[in-house]
């Protein structure tokens, strides 16, 4: 019995603690991977805030009536005079908002951030530059700074 027990004790002690460790080393991995997954999961419920293509078609359609190039940064006139006309307001603005509600959800951290960043950062920045001169008269108009300011912080 003595020999039981300065023999196979200690190795049967080892082999529990050598899965207790394996087990709590597999409880972080599978901790590790579910934040993982939660974080693309989220990012992917959330791009339903970005703008689909026929919204975003809309915008183009909106800018090329009234005169302003794509791909550059509208000038000022142009941004008054969208801002004036209900039909492109309305769709420049459902266009902006969907990246207002995209930025905020970056802001609150409900999307993990450097992700967002790593595949969305071109377009935010592209959009908030390409509608700045809008932004500016939507914030004169309202007499407010409130219009698109999580657009703006995440953009800029």
């Amino acid at each position: 019995m003595l020999a039981f027990q300065t023999n196979v004790v200690p190795i049967l002690q080892l082999i529990v603690s050598g899965l207790g460790l394996t087990s709590l080393f597999l409880i972080w991995h599978q901790i590790k991977l579910a934040t993982q997954w939660n974080k693309f999961k989220a990012h992917h419920d959330l791009l339903g805030y970005l703008p689909d293509e026929h919204l975003e078609l809309s915008a183009l359609k909106a800018l090329e009536g009234v005169g302003c190039e794509r791909d550059v940064p509208m000038p000022r006139t142009l941004a008054a005079r969208l801002y004036e006309d209900m039909s492109t307001f309305v769709i420049v603005k459902t266009f902006l908002n969907k990246y207002e509600h995209f930025c905020s959800a970056i802001n609150v951290r409900a999307i993990d951030e450097e992700h967002a960043y790593s595949i969305h950062a071109g377009r935010v920045v592209f959009v908030f530059q390409t509608y700045k001169e809008f932004i500016d008269v939507a914030r004169e108009r309202r007499k407010s700074n409130s219009p698109y300011y999580e657009l703006q912080s995440v953009a800029v």
